[in-house]
């Protein structure tokens, strides 16, 4: 590794990577694409720089010089700097889609108590329930045998919820 042509190609020192690599690794999937997309056309427009026997080096640049473009456009928009139309618009874009990225990933944390469910007792109580007890029954019998106490409607339907999803699992 030659760290002259990687400084000289990226018009970078290590320590200016560092702290864009630091950014880039806290950007989400849509921030990435965009580098990586933008590192395709760097190398494109720096294709006559390109040495074989550094194909790495040169490859790496162009993604820190991505991940700088990148990440000069973010914060202009903040600092209120000049951007073009297109700039702008990539910005926009993405921010968008950020955002949608969010808030279609977001989890939410699994109930305890379901997840007791689901881990100890469901093939119990499907066993129970082939065996002809109510869903009250079922409540009492965990209650005093296994120290769990469910109310019977939360343990029926949430039975039944875990029923339809080992049915889409092993449909799959």
């Amino acid at each position: 590794m030659d760290r002259k042509i990687i400084d000289s190609l990226s018009k970078t020192t290590a320590e200016e990577r560092e702290t864009l690599f630091q950014w880039f690794t806290d950007q989400g999937d849509v921030v990435r694409v965009a580098v990586v997309r933008e590192q395709g056309e760097f190398a494109s427009r720096h294709k006559d720089e390109y040495q074989k026997a550094y194909r790495g080096e040169f490859y790496y640049a162009m993604l820190v010089r991505a991940v700088a473009k990148l990440r000069w456009i973010e914060s202009a928009h903040a600092q209120k700097a000049a951007l073009t139309d297109e700039e702008a618009g990539e910005l926009t874009a993405r921010r968008r889609a950020r955002i949608k990225d969010k808030t279609s990933a977001r989890r939410h944390k699994p109930s305890p108590k379901k997840e007791i469910i689901r881990i100890r007792y469901f093939e119990e109580i499907k066993q129970l329930r082939s065996e002809g007890f109510s869903w009250r029954q079922i409540a009492l019998f965990l209650k005093e045998y296994r120290k769990e106490s469910f109310g019977w409607t939360y343990l029926k339907t949430t039975y039944q919820a875990l029923e339809k999803e080992r049915e889409i699992e092993v449909g799959q």
